[in-house]
């Protein structure tokens, strides 16, 4: 808790409050969400909402830094969105359908990478997706989805029933006597899409059991202004995610795959530009600290400095799944003229942990230049996320919990491994490595 310094508040809530923080040694704003733990019905529930979302990849979920406890609270880091909610973004008379589209593809794309991590959100609305930049146009600005305290994993045998969610946004089938599954936030995010279109939710009451009263009943009204002037496209997608019987409604991949969304959001052929390409050879080449350290800094790195490789990895994963597969690769690096068995070099060197796909920090650490992860910012919030208790060193013990699970070395490093590591780059011999040290590993290694 030392050390951040405490901004302004932002938000508060029935168990605690939401302020801007920035990092006293690296000087990065964050968002710091601090719950009472006496005022949590359930803490076990909230460390396994924790865990579930900071295990999470994606361009379109915001990002966990940290999540720490002290005496009486529970403390989450989590990346500034300075947008606002969409809710808040909206045009309450409705926005034009490049909007919309450009909306709901961000929104099914976070959908459907939840979902094939066997996920279901149950709380998707406005106000769960964070706008992230604040004077940028919707159209143009990047939704980050949060909250995932009804969140749950889901398998063939498990099937949910509990009633949760926000009225307006539920499926109907919440409400009834057989178990749901994940379709129900493809329903949510129809209800979001209706909304988005019109300026308003198709079920507005302040009487919540008549909400629920006429989901159940399923009728859409889709016609009249401002409907007359959407194209039937659009009013077929929202039909089809909100129909009233799951076994019916739309997966988030049909989504993903309708006329208007494929038709409104074609863009250029994916590719990888050339510099991309060596960027990822001489990751390859790198020795495992760098490789490490190149992951920190990418995860580390803002919104801005990223987007010409955010959206290179949203056009490679042509599935959406938020992962890239050899396939997707190949797809793309043959077609420029690269052979099959270089593809596969270049996708083995990217797949740091070797689990057969690339995911988004993956890849953003391997096609990244240098001058874009010798960004001092995020190399000092990278060297502080090793730098536990902040004092400008990262002693063995903190380079061991930080590789302790290795999610971040492709495999578990046993202590003779890392203090091998660690002697590698600590110049000045003192069995720590410092921030010029770490910095002067990311130049060479």
């Amino acid at each position: 808790m030392d050390q951040y310094k405490m901004g302004k508040k932002v938000g508060a809530g029935a168990f605690g409050v939401v302020r801007k923080v920035s990092h006293r040694n690296s000087c990065s704003e964050c968002v710091m969400k601090t719950l009472k733990i006496e005022m949590m019905p359930d803490v076990n529930a909230l460390r396994n909402e924790i865990e579930l979302h900071a295990d999470l990849d994606h361009p379109h979920v915001v990002r966990i830094f940290e999540h720490f406890d002290d005496d009486d609270h529970v403390h989450i880091v989590m990346e500034s969105c300075e947008g606002g909610d969409l809710e808040n973004a909206l045009n309450a008379n409705g926005e034009d359908e490049m909007v919309a589209c450009a909306v709901m593809i961000q929104i099914m794309r976070a959908i459907k990478y939840l979902h094939c991590r066997m996920i279901v959100h149950r709380d998707i609305k406005p106000d769960n997706f964070m706008v992230k930049e604040e004077w940028v146009p919707l159209r143009d600005n990047v939704l980050k989805l949060i909250d995932f305290g009804m969140a749950t994993r889901i398998n063939a045998e498990k099937r949910l029933t509990t009633i949760c969610g926000t009225p307006e946004y539920m499926a109907p089938e919440i409400f009834g006597d057989n178990p749901y599954d994940e379709k129900c936030d493809v329903y949510s995010c129809g209800i979001i899409l209706h909304q988005v279109l019109c300026g308003k939710t198709p079920f507005d009451s302040d009487d919540v059991d008549e909400i629920i009263a006429k989901a159940q009943k399923g009728t859409l009204c889709l016609t009249g202004l401002p409907w007359d002037s959407i194209s039937g496209k659009a009013k077929l997608l929202v039909s089809q995610m909100c129909v009233k019987s799951p076994s019916r409604r739309l997966s988030a991949e049909q989504v993903l795959n309708s006329t208007w969304l494929q038709d409104a959001c074609r863009s250029d052929n994916p590719t990888l530009t050339p510099d991309a390409s060596r960027n990822i050879k001489c990751f390859g080449r790198s020795s495992t600290l760098k490789k490490i350290a190149l992951h920190k800094v990418a995860y580390y790195l803002s919104d801005e400095k990223i987007t010409k490789y955010r959206e290179a990895f949203l056009q490679i994963d042509t599935n959406n799944d938020g992962t890239i597969t050899l396939e997707e690769v190949q797809s793309v690096l043959v077609a420029d003229g690269m052979s099959p068995d270089e593809v596969r070099e270049l996708f083995e060197k990217a797949d740091s942990d070797h689990s057969g796909c690339i995911d988004y920090s993956e890849f953003l650490a391997a096609t990244v230049s240098q001058e874009e992860y010798l960004d001092e910012q995020a190399c000092r919030e990278a060297f502080a996320s090793f730098d536990r208790d902040g004092s400008g060193s990262i002693s063995l013990k903190e380079l061991e919990a930080a590789l302790s699970d290795g999610s971040l070395a492709g495999a578990k490093l046993n202590e003779s491994r890392i203090r091998e590591m660690l002697k590698e780059v600590d110049r000045d011999g003192d069995g720590t490595i410092d921030f010029e040290e770490f910095v002067e590993t990311l130049r060479g290694g």
